[in-house]
C-alpha cells in the first residue's frame, strides 16, 4: 500500500473520529449515563461509515488506506470500527444507504462522497442523520454549498478548483501555443468533476489557443471510457490534448493512444 493513501486516511478518520468522539462525550454527559468508550453503545462497536459514489476500484485503494489509519490510530480500541459501503453512480442510492443508517443503532459517522450535488433527498437524509446525533461530513465531492452546506458538519478531500488548475498550469507548460483538447470523466454533473474541469480552463488562463471540443462522460463504465476516447479521434482528428478527471479515464487515455501509436 502506498504510505500517501494511509497517511490521507489517517487524517481523515482522525477529524471524523473526533468529532463522533465529542457527539458521543456530549451524549452521555447530557444523559448521564455511562458508556464503555468514546465509540461504544452498550458495548457495541459503532461504526464510521464511508460511502462512495460508486463501485470503482479508486476506492478498494482508500479502503485499504482506511483500514490500515483504523489500526494505526486504534479506532477498535476507542470503540469504533471503519466500514466502507458502495454507490452505485446514482444519488437514489446513495439515499436508500442513509435511511438504512438513520434507523441503525450503531453508526456513529457517516462520510459521503456525493454523486449529485444538487440533490436535495441526499441534503434531507444527511440533515436528518445529523438531528439523530451522527456526525455527517463529505469527502472526495461535495454538495452543493450554497443551498446544502448546512446538511454536513464538513468538507474533507482536495480543493479540486486548485487540482484542475494545476492541471491546466501544467498542460499549458506542455503545449505553451495552445490545443484543441477534450475532457473525460464519469459523470459531468460529479462536483468534483466540475470543479476539476473549471479549475483546468482556470488554468490555462482561458486563452484561445486553447479550445474544448468535447466533455464526455461514461458512468463509471470502463469500456465506455475507452471508446468515447476512440469515439473522439474517429470525430476529432484535430484534436491534440485528452484530459482525464476520474482516476480511471488517464490510464484508458494512454492505452488508446499507445495502441494507436499516435505519439511514435
Amino acid at each position: 500500500m502506498r504510505s500517501g493513501a494511509c497517511g490521507l486516511w489517517s487524517v481523515v478518520l482522525m477529524a471524523v473520529a473526533a468529532v463522533a468522539g465529542c457527539a458521543s462525550s456530549d451524549s452521555e454527559s447530557n444523559s448521564g449515563g455511562q458508556a464503555g468508550g468514546a465509540g461504544s453503545a452498550g458495548g457495541e462497536a459503532r461504526r464510521i461509515i464511508i460511502v462512495t459514489n460508486g463501485p470503482d476500484p479508486f476506492w478498494d485503494t482508500c479502503e485499504a488506506g482506511a483500514k490500515a489509519a483504523e489500526k494505526e490510530l486504534g479506532l477498535v480500541e476507542k470503540g469504533f470500527v471503519v466500514d466502507f459501503q458502495r454507490g452505485d453512480f446514482t444519488d437514489k442510492r446513495q439515499i436508500e444507504m442513509l435511511k438504512q443508517y438513520v434507523i441503525a443503532s450503531d453508526v456513529a459517522a457517516v462520510g459521503v462522497s456525493v454523486f449529485n450535488p444538487e440533490s436535495r433527498n441526499l441534503a434531507t437524509e444527511m440533515r436528518t442523520l445529523q438531528e439523530k446525533g451522527v456526525k455527517v461530513v463529505t469527502i472526495d465531492s461535495d454538495l452543493n454549498r450554497e443551498k446544502y452546506r448546512d446538511a454536513r458538519f464538513a468538507y474533507l478531500g482536495t480543493d479540486n478548483i486548485i487540482g484542475g488548475r494545476e492541471l491546466g498550469r501544467a498542460a499549458r507548460a506542455i503545449a505553451p501555443d495552445g490545443a484543441k483538447f477534450a475532457f473525460f470523466v464519469g459523470d459531468l454533473g460529479v462536483a468534483n468533476a466540475v470543479e476539476r474541469m473549471s479549475g483546468f480552463i482556470e488554468g490555462v488562463d482561458d486563452d484561445s489557443k486553447y479550445v474544448e471540443l468535447a466533455r464526455l462522460s461514461d458512468g463509471g463504465d470502463r469500456t465506455k471510457a475507452r471508446k468515447n476516447v476512440e469515439d473522439l479521434l474517429n470525430q476529432h482528428s484535430e484534436c491534440e490534448m485528452l484530459v482525464g478527471i476520474w482516476a480511471y479515464n488517464t490510464p484508458q487515455i494512454v492505452n488508446v493512444v499507445d495502441d494507436r501509436m499516435i505519439r511514435e
